[in-house]
């Protein structure tokens, strides 16, 4: 485990979503294979109500994964979000 995620879990564990964030995003952005973190970074930015970023991190998650349950059902809830309620039932 890169040990920015661990970084950015203990942050997140304080409610310091905005360092988590920015942790995740570098790891991310280094190893795009590492689908757990893209969950993390969608979780975090959902956290931060930043629900298109959260979406398109869920999507990068999606990627590497593209059957994942729970990236899946978080997917279907942002678009829910978003307004997208068609969209989100065919996820569900």
């Amino acid at each position: 485990t890169d040990p920015r995620e661990l970084e950015a879990d203990r942050a997140a564990g304080k409610r310091n979503f905005a360092a988590a964030e920015r942790l995740l995003s570098s790891v991310v952005a280094d190893a795009p294979h590492n689908g757990g973190a893209w969950f993390k970074l969608a979780s975090i930015r959902r956290a931060l109500d930043d629900i298109t970023g959260a979406l398109d991190a869920i999507t990068g998650a999606l990627r590497i994964d593209p059957l994942a349950f729970l990236p899946l059902l978080m997917k279907a809830s942002l678009l829910e979000q978003l307004g997208e309620a068609d969209t989100a039932a065919e996820l569900y």
